[in-house]
């Protein structure tokens, strides 16, 4: 029975250490320097570009797939146009029908690969674009961090070369402790000085009435 209820008096207390430990505040991490963040926040920056760059290159092939889609679509139109002008001077009318049919149909798939090529080469330029200014936007931003991480590294060698003030402090705060003891001993010096002269003249108007009552004395006889 002890057995037990030494058990159960152990687990209560193991959930209540587990309760409380989930009740602490958690320390959060030191956040790392300034310059460490910002150069993370610049090859961040460098990843988005070379990821759009690839997106960039993936619409470069497809708008060369495309361009090659149009040059057989024209050439399926004229080698119909050919073949119904052929047609034409052979009289056959069916075949005529069949030419100028497939000539319109290779029209059509050419108009549309050529408004696909022309809608993608304007999503293209503005790309190439809004990448060139990424880029010089990136470029000079890690110039400009390069230049804070330098005067930041020059402002800590300085701090480190100043200390807390070097010789120079060392050496007004023992002026300053001569100074106070200087003081400090002219104030004694000052103060003996005085009780000194006190002890004279205390001593000088004994003497003197010692001297009076002498004098009495030898009067009276």
């Amino acid at each position: 029975m002890l057995f037990w209820t030494l058990l159960f008096v152990l687990a209560i207390l193991v959930v209540i250490a587990i309760v409380l430990w989930l009740m602490s505040p958690k320390k959060e991490a030191a956040a790392p320097p300034a310059d460490q963040r910002a150069e993370a926040a610049i090859r961040a920056e460098f990843g988005k570009i070379k990821a759009a760059e690839g997106k960039a290159a993936e619409l470069l092939a497809r708008q060369e797939a495309l361009a090659e889609e149009l040059r057989q679509a024209e050439h399926e139109a004229k080698k119909w146009e050919t073949v119904a002008a052929a047609a034409v001077e052979s009289q056959n009318k069916d075949d005529v029908r069949e030419a100028v049919r497939q000539r319109m149909e290779a029209e059509q798939t050419a108009a549309k690969i050529k408004a696909a090529l022309d809608e993608l080469a304007k999503t293209l330029a503005g790309l190439k674009e809004q990448l060139r200014l990424a880029g010089e936007k990136a470029q000079q931003t890690e110039a400009d961090a390069a230049v804070l991480a330098a005067r930041l590294q020059a402002a800590k060698i300085r701090e480190d070369l100043a200390g807390d003030g070097g010789p120079g402090k060392a050496l007004a705060e023992l002026e300053n402790e001569a100074i106070k003891a200087e003081s400090r001993a002219e104030a004694d010096e000052e103060i003996s000085g005085a009780d000194k002269g006190k002890a004279a003249i205390e001593q000088m108007d004994v003497d003197a009435e010692v001297e009076r009552l002498m004098t009495q004395v030898k009067s009276k006889k």
